[in-house]
Parts: structure tokens; C-alpha cells; sequence
């Protein structure tokens, strides 16, 4: 564990609800957090666990997903810098209702929920910021849930890779760091659906795929396929 980093000079904070936050919050958000490191496939936090605080993601990547009692994996999101993990749990509850599992390895801030309750109090920009955040995160769940009727499988597909590849750099190659399992269950399809799916993108020119790696070579097309994403 390291000394906790300023807030004030923070990488990730420009990507996250803590870019309008007063001065003297982030001075107390400094003072009071905890930095962890997680190595890839570590778990920062299991389903039911209790919710005494949420994580800001420093760097790397996390998976937040779900398993149904008949044992169906569902991926929610995979998150990278700046993005909060576990927040609209803490506010609406006292347990986590997710898993969340490092992609790669991952560097967080733990704050706790007293601290984010106090400094809601006395600062009203960042109040304003979380009430936002919490009205997106809803609005995101809500859209997922429709996506998954109303969308194309290719069309759910092109806005994984082009997910895929932010939290990769936007590098036009990049390396897969998710199973072909994790990924279907993004997007809501088998894994041997994904596979075929994957090789007919590849068949349209639009990507590359070689093992694990994936390269985008049409990245209009993908952008494409999302806007025009109804069936």
C-alpha cells in the first residue's frame, strides 16, 4: 500500500465526479481514503458484501457482473480510470449487489462512506456532481437492459470492441485481457455466438484477429453499426 496521492493532481479526476469538487474536498478525500493494488483476476468485491465504502478506479480495468442462481454470468460495465465501483450500492444499500474483478492489474482509492457523506454536506458542487452520477448510472442500467432487446448482436458487438479499445489506449491493436465467455456476456450472447460473430467482422474487413489479439480497421463501420443499432 502506498501514501495516499494527492486528489488535486490525479490523472483520473478530470474523468471522474471529483473534477468539480471544492478544494477543501479533495484535501479531505486525501487525507481520508486508503490507495489499494489488485493484480489481474484479483476481486476487489464480492456480491453481498457489505458496502462500508466505494472504490475509485486510479488506473487499470475492472469487470462489474452478476451470476444468476442457475449460474448465467452477467457483464455489466468494464471500467477504467476515474470510474466509481460499488458508489449507487452504498447510497441505496448496505451490501454490494455485484461482483467486481480486476482485467488487469488495478490501482483504486477506497473512500468510505462517512467521508462521502459529509463532504455531500458541505459542498454543493459536488453534491450536484454525485446527484448527476447517480442519475447516469441509473439511466446507463436502464439502457442496457433495452439494448439487449432492442439492438443487433452486431451492433451490441462494435460498441464492446470500441470499449474494448478505449480502456486499451485507443490503440488500434490491442490485446484482449477478457475471455470469448466475458465477452458474450457483455454484449447478452453465448460464447460460440460470439465466436461466429467476431469471424464475420472479420470476414467485412473490419477487424483483425489474430489469438489475442484484435486490431480495428474500420472504426467508422463500427461507429456505424451503433448508431444504427435497432432491429
Amino acid at each position: 500500500m502506498k501514501e495516499p496521492n494527492d486528489c488535486k493532481s490525479c490523472n483520473s479526476r478530470k474523468n471522474s465526479v471529483f473534477k468539480c469538487a471544492a478544494q477543501g474536498t479533495l484535501t479531505s478525500i486525501t487525507a481520508e481514503k486508503t490507495n489499494l493494488h489488485f493484480k489481474k483476476k484479483e476481486m476487489i468485491f464480492h456480491d453481498s458484501d457489505s458496502a462500508k465504502g466505494f472504490y475509485c478506479i486510479k488506473s487499470g480495468s475492472v469487470r462489474t457482473y452478476k451470476i444468476s442462481q442457475t449460474g448465467k454470468v452477467q457483464t455489466f460495465q468494464i471500467e477504467d480510470g476515474g470510474k466509481w465501483l460499488g458508489f449507487r450500492d452504498l447510497i441505496s444499500g448496505e451490501i454490494f449487489n455485484h461482483d467486481a474483478i480486476c482485467v488487469t492489474d488495478t490501482e483504486v482509492c477506497y473512500i468510505r462512506k462517512d467521508t462521502v457523506g459529509r463532504l455531500m454536506r458541505t459542498d454543493g458542487s459536488f453534491q450536484i456532481e454525485v446527484m448527476k452520477y447517480l442519475a447516469s448510472e441509473w439511466k446507463k442500467s436502464e439502457n442496457q437492459a433495452y439494448a439487449f432487446s432492442a439492438t443487433t448482436m452486431d451492433s451490441r458487438l462494435a460498441e464492446l470492441l470500441l470499449t474494448l479499445q478505449k480502456a486499451a489506449g485507443n490503440l488500434d491493436e490491442f490485446s484482449i485481457l477478457i475471455t470469448r465467455e466475458i465477452m458474450g456476456s457483455c454484449i447478452g450472447i453465448t460464447t460460440e455466438a460470439l465466436i461466429r460473430a467476431l469471424s464475420e467482422f472479420k470476414k467485412r474487413g473490419l477487424i483483425e484477429i489474430e489469438k489475442e489479439k484484435i486490431k480495428i480497421l474500420n472504426k467508422e463501420a463500427l461507429q456505424f453499426y451503433i448508431e444504427t443499432n435497432f432491429q
